[in-house]
């Protein structure tokens, strides 16, 4: 109030257009120069150097926030299932993926493309809708897309987090 002398505030967009044409190009050197001002004054010691980490999303809210914790928890509960879906998957069909002690995201995305050829040399037509019946190869081919999903998920909140991802990434094929 005391700046504007009793002139109404400019709207977002005034202050929007100063920022960016105005402080913008000048920003990191005049904090530079502030933080030194405030060294020369004592007022800060440049002795220790903190940097805050945290990462938020751009539309972040209380229900798209991430706790690492709660995502590695969650990936490992899955790694734990993938096994015996795998096995299940394989019995109920009758081929064989290998994966060794580690599945991986190329593991899942051969067992995608084997259903894929099942669904096309069977010529079955996934059904949608109310009173429909889902056949086992599509009941799978869903369950499979969803921990694919998943694990697409947690791999990126990993990512943004900083933390090595456990899973190879890979693009997947879309459903045909």
């Amino acid at each position: 109030m005391y700046l504007l002398e009793g002139s109404p505030a400019p709207d977002y967009t005034t202050i929007a257009r100063f920022r960016s044409i105005h402080f913008a190009p000048v920003s990191e050197n005049l904090l530079a120069q502030f933080t030194q001002m405030l060294a020369e004054n004592k007022e800060i010691s440049m002795k220790n150097l903190f940097i805050d980490g945290t990462k938020l999303e751009a539309a972040s809210n209380k229900y798209t926030f991430v706790w690492k914790g709660s995502v590695t928890k969650n990936q490992k509960k899955l790694m734990d299932k993938l096994p015996t879906f795998l096995k299940q998957t394989e019995e109920n069909f009758g081929f064989k993926i290998l994966y060794g002690e580690e599945i991986k995201m190329h593991h899942l995305e051969k067992l995608r493309r084997k259903l894929c050829k099942i669904k096309n040399d069977e010529d079955i037509q996934f059904v949608s809708g109310i009173g429909k019946r889902k056949s086992p190869l599509q009941k799978t081919f869903e369950q499979l897309d969803e921990y694919i999903s998943r694990l697409k998920k947690y791999n990126k909140h990993l990512h943004l987090m900083g933390i090595e991802i456990a899973i190879q990434r890979q693009t997947l094929m879309q459903p045909s």
